[in-house]
Parts: C-alpha cells; structure tokens; sequence
C-alpha cells in the first residue's frame, strides 16, 4: 500500500522543480532579450533641449562615471549626454527608472563610444592655469591663454575646427585697449612678420649715413617738432621724404639712397601696425572674443560658455543655464 504522504512529498518536490525549470526559463529568456540592446555607432549631435536632471540621477552617475567632467561642468555635459541617450531611440532610458544590471553594462558601452567620438575643444582664459575638463574625451585639444599676443596670433581666430563640444572659460580676462595689445605683442608679433622685420634690420644697416637726424637735417626737417606717436611719425616723415625726393631730382646719390630706405622702412612699419591694429579689434570685447571661438563649433555642436557676460551669440540659441555655466548649440 502506497504511503500517502510520501506520494505528497514526491509531487510538492516535483511541483517545486517545474517552478524552478520555469524561473530559469523566464530568467534565460530575460538575459537573451537584454541581450539584443546593441550599442550603436555615434552619428553626430542631435537637438539638444532642457533635461530635468534630476529625473536621470542614476543616468548622471553614470556619466560622471564614464565622461568624468569637472565638478562645474557637470550638468552641462549630462545635459548634453542624456539628450544623446534618448536620441538613440532603444526605449531604456526614461525618468526616475531603474536599470538592471545588463542596461547599465549597455549604458556605460554606449557613453565611451560617445567619448571616443565626441570631439572637445577647452579654451581657458587667466593668469591661473584652471582645468576646465569638459571630459575625458578622446578626441579634445586644450589651450591656456594668459598671453594677448599669443591668443590674437593663434589658429583659433581661423575658425577651421569643427568640433561638437566648445568649451570657453572667462573670456572677460582677455579683453585690453589697443595700447596694451600692441604692448604685449612683440615678441609674437615680431615672429608672424619675420620676414618683414628681418628686411628692417637690412635696411638701418645698409644706411649710408645713417640716422633720422642726419637725413631730417639734410632735407630740412625737425624731428623734434614732429609727433611723438611712432606711426604718426612714420607717417609724417614718410611723406616729407617723398616730397623732398619729388621736389628735388638733382641730389646726392647717398643721400638719395638713405630716403628711399628710410621710406620703405617707415612703410614696412606702419604696415605691421595695421596689421597688429586689426588683430587687436579681435579682442575689442567679451562678445567678439566669444564669437570668434564659437566659429570652431561643428553642425550641431554645442558651447559651454563660463564666467561671461555675454549671452546672445550670433547663430546660437540658448539651451539652459547653469549658475554661471550656460549650455548652447548651433542653430
């Protein structure tokens, strides 16, 4: 005769095994469908809007944890990030929700194909050398202006980057009047007209004579009564050696020779003054320098603009703002 109870035991053990085969089954079935999120190739930034990010923390930490941006730069950059993620289309990411372990794993896969692709430029303006480390982006160039003439003279003012992230840091700093401008520029100045100056010091030593005093005493002139601005000078003494060499035709070849140097030499200096002029207009004011850096903004892309003053950027449109950080994208 069977033992009833035991024929209880026997099917509860059974029933429970069925339970378990079930939950592995349904666990697999889980594991293969998380399976299928695929991490997909970066295909340039889309529209960027306002993010409630405090919807996202647990997206934020996982971009503080995969991009790493500097504690001020932070909010821009998940901003810029999370817009990415929803971009993507895969339905994981939504507000206030919890990822499993696979859509976290995807998460951080698909934020370092972000940060192997995105390409940064850091522009920081100072005496103090700050890092502004929008990320630990593979591809980012980053520069450190405390010097006018080194900034005026650099490539940026080209415009020719095309980069998805800008970022510009305290551009207020850098803005001087003409006179410090031209001040602080001799050095650099002196080698982006290299070939000019060079031909300057060929000139005063091939002068004959030699001197202004001599060459001002044998036409005529005062120099002390001249004006003390060195171009209105070499503009002044310009034009009175022309018209002494148009005015008299009959006169030493030395002497002759020592006007037209002195001409040349006046014309190559106001030339590099000019020159120098227009590149101080660069750094006229806070919102010229920011629109020229802006110029290196690829289609789409953004700029992080910090510690400025200046707010409407030509073809710029605001996305949010940060305390003193404000995020916008290119139009």
């Amino acid at each position: 005769m069977k033992n009833k109870f035991l024929d209880k035991r026997n099917i509860a053990f059974r029933e429970k095994q069925r339970q378990q085969s079930l939950q592995s089954r349904v666990h697999v079935r889980k594991k293969a469908e998380e399976k299928l999120i695929e991490v997909k190739p970066f295909n340039g930034v889309g529209c960027i809007e306002p993010v409630d990010l405090s919807a996202y923390r647990y997206l934020t930490y996982l971009i503080g944890d995969v991009i790493h941006p500097n504690k001020n730069l932070e909010k821009p950059v998940s901003c810029l990030m999370v817009n990415m993620l929803l971009g993507l289309g895969t339905n994981v990411f939504e507000p206030g929700k919890y990822y499993s372990s696979q859509e976290r794993k995807y998460t951080k896969e698909q934020l370092r194909v972000f940060r192997d692709s995105l390409s940064a430029l850091e522009i920081n303006f100072g005496k103090d050398k700050i890092s502004g480390n929008t990320g630990r982006f593979e591809r980012k160039d980053s520069y450190h202006f405390s010097d006018v003439g080194e900034f005026v003279f650099s490539e940026l003012w080209k415009g020719e980057g095309r980069y998805d992230i800008v970022y510009v840091r305290n551009p207020s700093w850098m803005v001087f009047d003409k006179d410090y401008v031209r001040m602080n520029m001799g050095d650099i100045a002196e080698e982006k007209y290299k070939e000019e100056v060079d031909r300057l010091r060929k000139l005063a030593y091939d002068l004959e004579e030699g001197g202004f005093e001599y060459v001002a005493k044998k036409i005529g002139l005062k120099i002390e009564e001249m004006k003390k601005d060195e171009e209105e000078f070499f503009k002044e003494f310009c034009r009175k050696c022309r018209q002494y060499l148009d005015e008299n035709k009959d006169i030493d070849e030395t002497l002759k020779g020592d006007l037209e140097k002195f001409i040349e030499i006046g014309d190559i200096i106001l030339k590099i003054g000019q020159n120098i002029d227009e590149e101080a207009k660069k750094v006229s004011d806070e919102k010229t320098i920011v629109t020229g850096m802006s110029q290196n903004i690829g289609d789409n892309g953004v700029l992080i603009l910090e510690s400025s003053k200046v707010k409407d950027i030509e073809g710029l449109r605001l996305v949010d703002s940060y305390d003193d950080v404000r995020l916008y994208q290119r139009i």
